[in-house]
């Protein structure tokens, strides 16, 4: 497993992320986890809402 940060956006209050888990299994299966994570803040800095999006793709298809 390899974890790869494509894109990192933050301003007060949120952070959101994009990024890809490249995966190999022992049994020969390889592919892609593309992700987003958004998170937002309240001023006591408590987390207020969590979001993500992932996508799993097998080797050799098309993103």
């Amino acid at each position: 497993m390899r974890y790869a940060i494509t894109r990192q956006f933050s301003q007060p209050g949120e952070v959101l992320q994009q990024h890809v888990v490249h995966v190999a299994t022992t049994n020969g299966m390889r592919g892609e986890v593309h992700a987003a994570v958004y998170f937002r803040f309240d001023d006591k800095g408590l987390t207020t809402r969590i979001e993500e999006y992932v996508n799993f793709i097998p080797a050799g298809q098309d993103n």
